[in-house]
């Protein structure tokens, strides 16, 4: 299994485009990995994980098109993380050659309101199914295997979800946008294992883990999920959806978060995991593309 982190910043980028401040100024100048678009997630080329401003702009930078895609989950209808205005390129006119796939999309019923507004109604013109999600609904994905929707502590007016994707015998948590999970969801948590945890890491160096997670609760997450059998010692923990707030550029990350197993991600991060006959191994932050 593949998976291509296609963008690590929270909802203002990093740089922001409007601001000036010492960490934006900083990551200008030195540019590489701490330059940071919207947070998305790809999976083997056909399942995706919410789909940001930023998506064309990182498919292009990587070298990655979205042809092949059939399954798109939206965690939740924050812009940053469900430009609907994307599908509406799915059109025959736009989109070639026509394959004439339907692309599946999960999510709330205000996710769908919104899409229904950014395509104009015209479903069948884009080719897309909308599929409505609840808090611990599972969707099995033919033979690629299933994605269960965790409910995640992020909003008090909205319906947030992580979901748990389970393909090829391998399990992946993705677990932006979210604060301390509730004493339900770590109930849930408990019957799964996983290879991958992808870990909400907005808040950095604040004092602030209410609707996000900062460096010190990510530790404590990555704690208790270790106590509660949730992940071992193999499992691949990764910080994303990074805040200029925070205060850390990459290298600060490293440092400030190495010691306790975590691995910063970067736009373009590939993490490829792969079942043997001694477990699952995972191999943790090539670049994807060119």
């Amino acid at each position: 299994m593949k998976l291509t982190i296609l963008g690590t910043a929270a909802s203002e980028g990093w740089p922001a485009a409007f601001c000036r401040c010492e960490n934006c100024s900083r990551a200008r100048v030195l540019g590489g990995k701490n330059i940071r678009k919207r947070t998305g997630l790809l999976i083997d080329g056909t399942i995706m994980v919410d789909i940001p401003p930023d998506a064309l702009a990182l498919c292009q930078q990587q070298g990655i098109d979205l042809f092949d895609l059939e399954h798109l989950f939206i965690s939740h209808p924050h812009p940053d993380h469900l430009y609907a205005s994307e599908l509406q390129w799915r059109r025959r006119h736009y989109s070639h050659p026509d394959s004439g796939r339907i692309l599946h999309v999960y999510g709330s019923e205000t996710t769908r309101r919104q899409i229904i507004t950014a395509v104009e109604g015209e479903w069948e013109a884009c080719r897309l199914d909308f599929h409505p999600v609840t808090r611990w609904q599972t969707f099995h994905l033919n033979d690629h295997g299933s994605v269960t929707a965790a409910f995640a502590t992020h909003s008090p007016v909205l319906e947030c979800f992580n979901y748990i994707i389970q393909l090829n015998g391998c399990s992946i948590l993705q677990g932006y946008d979210t604060g301390w999970y509730s004493d339900e969801t770590w109930e849930r948590l408990t019957q799964y294992h996983f290879n991958v945890v992808l870990m909400d890491c907005t808040a950095g160096v604040l004092d602030e883990s209410r609707i996000h997670l900062n460096i010190r609760d990510l530790l404590r997450m990555k704690q208790k999920m270790h106590y509660l059998g949730i992940i071992d010692d193999r499992t691949a923990f990764i910080a994303t959806h990074f805040s200029h707030n925070g205060g850390l550029l990459h290298d600060d990350l490293v440092k400030a978060l190495e010691p306790g197993g975590v691995v910063p991600a970067f736009d373009g991060m590939v993490v490829e995991t792969r079942k043997t006959d001694y477990g699952v191994e995972n191999v943790v932050g090539t670049a994807a593309g060119r």
